[in-house]
């Protein structure tokens, strides 16, 4: 049937008045009743009329490469790369949809010296169970993929995935479960090799990425 369907963008501008952005907007099917998907901008009802910081550039700190889902609340999640002269950061807010506060956070930091890549999130809200499940991916400059699962209320620690690979993004199968895959490139090439990796739910971490 016909629902009110709600739709997350969040994008990264550059400079000191720069950073995270965030808008919102809902698009009500019984409006557009034999109208394609996705909807044309003309046909959504804008909640932000002015676009939601989630961070602001500050200093020699920059935030890139923002990534959204929404969580088994319809709450939006949102994980970016903040990259200063001191150390890079994989950040992580969910935003409550009712009023757009903040409703957790969460700070993963490299090794001195190593730079995230942009961080890819998925969620479970699709999945019947353990709804507010997420896993969060990024590849790191020193070589790997990193993980970090999170279980409805608290992050695991990050562990290695793979001890090499870049330009990662998670993937999800319905098949023998709600199983979540990470795809990557390898690090040299060329020929760049697509690979896989299954992140097995319960998982027993490893190789602790500080």
């Amino acid at each position: 049937g016909y629902a009110v369907r709600t739709i997350y963008v969040v994008w990264e501008e550059p400079g000191t008045s720069g950073g995270i952005k965030l808008a919102v907007a809902q698009y009500d099917e019984r409006d557009g009743k034999g109208r394609p998907w996705p909807p044309q901008a003309s046909w959504l009802d804008w909640i932000t009329t002015t676009p939601v910081t989630i961070i602001a550039n500050a200093g020699t700190s920059t935030n890139i490469s923002p990534n959204v889902v929404i969580d088994g609340n319809g709450n939006a999640a949102i994980a970016w790369v903040q990259n200063s002269s001191t150390a890079s950061n994989v950040k992580f807010q969910k935003r409550i949809l009712a009023n757009l506060i903040t409703g957790s956070d969460q700070q993963f930091t490299m090794a001195s010296g190593v730079i995230a890549s942009a961080p890819s999130l998925t969620s479970h809200r699709y999945d019947g169970t353990n709804t507010n499940n997420m896993e969060l991916a990024w590849a790191l400059s020193s070589g790997g993929v990193a993980c970090a699962l999170f279980n409805g209320s608290t992050w695991s620690s990050p562990f290695l995935l793979s001890p090499s690979g870049e330009a990662v993004s998670l993937s999800e199968s319905k098949v023998g479960g709600p199983a979540r895959y990470a795809i990557y490139l390898t690090s040299s090439g060329p020929l760049y090799s697509i690979n896989s990796k299954y992140i097995a739910a319960p998982i027993t971490l490893s190789s602790p990425v500080t």
